[in-house]
């Protein structure tokens, strides 16, 4: 039983995604495709437009035959803590030999030789020369953010690193080949080279990218058709019709929960939050007053050193209860202490029993229910993730009318095939 993984989101699915599956699928000649996906919060520190069940659907109709969670403390963190945690997950699983993984390729290259430059950068990084060092810590006192001085520091030793740190897919993938140094994981990397519309290009097109699906949901609540694969539609015509218009969240939506958590809390209670420093929690505490939105907070706080993104994770690093204590705990352990099985081809069951004997991390196949049976550490980090699900579940609920199950009365049911 061959198996390789795919690290995603799909917030949310579209042909490109189909076409990496089919492509990892046919470069490691696998029986079964094993997709580790974020749940129901993303890494750009925001909701998932839909939620993880249905998402994971979405990944089985479109070619996947198995989909696991990659727990909320690593789909929320930074590039580093992302791909961290998902090679690690990878590992734990002990089954896959591969993984696959999206590259922004230039004209003149092949995916193999600008994966050779992405492991160039990665073990550079991972190594962190004294020269690298010194540059960064030369670009953080001139008041760059960390991604800018890091790219600066990278060029200074190996000249195309910020050409390569400049591709939201290719800063990701030097982030999984570093993970790949720094734990030793048994796993051939498959680079699947990018094809159709730009990470951040919003236009509708044939190969669009998520931006541009989810830029003509928030605009009329309709989809770009064309941009994505037909075994999916029924999925988005369900979610869309089952609903209120504008069936998805935005960050915006967590508006009102954020603005009383930060009336709830002090300076030095901020700071125990994942991604917040003391300056941020002093602008934070200073705009606060003045604000009314997440979207408007995060204009009124940002600065060369905080990138929206960073900030828009700490924000629901708050919001979540995402402690920096918990993180490291969650870091600390030998192996991811859970993960959750989000959707399975009905062909793909004996995969699943296979990783459910083998696996070195427990399988939550019913969440509720086997969640009793984790450890103390993980179980108390699972709780956090469970009370996240559940806000999204009943946000989700007075903004669409959309009543997704409760976890405790979900059933798993298999996706035939």
């Amino acid at each position: 039983m061959k198996a390789a993984g795919i690290i995603a989101e799909y917030n949310p699915f579209h042909q490109g995604h189909a076409h990496q599956i089919q492509e990892c699928r046919r470069q490691s000649g696998c029986d079964h495709v094993i997709v580790l996906m974020s749940g129901n919060f993303v890494q750009r520190g925001t909701p998932a437009v839909f939620d993880a069940y249905s998402r994971a659907e979405m990944a089985l109709r479109g070619g996947a035959d198995l989909v696991l969670s990659l727990p909320v403390w690593s789909a929320t963190a930074s590039a580093e803590g992302f791909a961290r945690g998902a090679v690690r997950l990878l590992r734990d699983l002990r089954l896959p030999e591969a993984f696959s993984f999206g590259l922004e390729v230039p004209e003149e290259q092949s995916a193999s030789e600008t994966l050779r430059d992405l492991e160039k950068l990665a073990a550079l990084l991972a190594e962190e020369p004294e020269e690298y060092r010194s540059a960064l810590r030369a670009g953080m006192k001139e008041g760059l953010s960390f991604p800018a001085a890091r790219s600066r520091a990278a060029a200074s030793l190996l000249p195309q690193a910020a050409d390569l740190l400049a591709t939201p897919n290719n800063l990701l993938a030097t982030e999984y080949l570093k993970a790949l140094h720094d734990t030793n994981a048994p796993l051939i990397p498959i680079p699947v080279r990018r094809i159709g519309s730009a990470y951040h290009d919003a236009a509708p097109a044939s190969l669009c990218s998520a931006t541009a699906v989810r830029a003509q949901l928030e605009k009329n609540g309709t989809l770009p058709a064309e941009g994505l694969p037909a075994s999916v539609l029924p999925v988005y015509e369900r979610l869309l019709n089952a609903s209120r218009p504008g069936a998805f969240l935005t960050a915006d939506d967590f508006s009102e929960l954020l603005f009383y958590r930060l009336e709830q809390l002090d300076a030095a209670e901020l700071v125990a939050y994942a991604d917040v420093s003391p300056e941020l929690a002093a602008r934070l505490l200073e705009k606060k007053e003045s604000c009314f939105t997440v979207s408007e907070l995060w204009q009124a706080v940002k600065c060369r050193q905080l990138t929206q993104t960073r900030l828009m994770r700490a924000f629901f690093h708050i919001l979540l209860s995402l402690t920096k204590d918990a993180l490291a705990a969650y870091e600390a352990l030998p192996h991811i202490p859970y993960t959750q099985v989000l959707g399975c081809r009905r062909s793909a069951l004996p995969l699943l029993g296979r990783l459910c004997e083998t696996a070195d991390v427990p399988i939550l196949v019913r969440p509720a229910a086997d969640a009793r049976c984790l450890p103390s550490a993980a179980s108390a980090l699972y709780k956090v993730e469970a009370r996240a699900n559940a806000l999204y579940r009943r946000l989700l609920y007075q903004k669409t009318g959309l009543l997704l199950p409760e976890e405790s009365r979900r059933r798993f049911e298999p996706l035939n095939d």
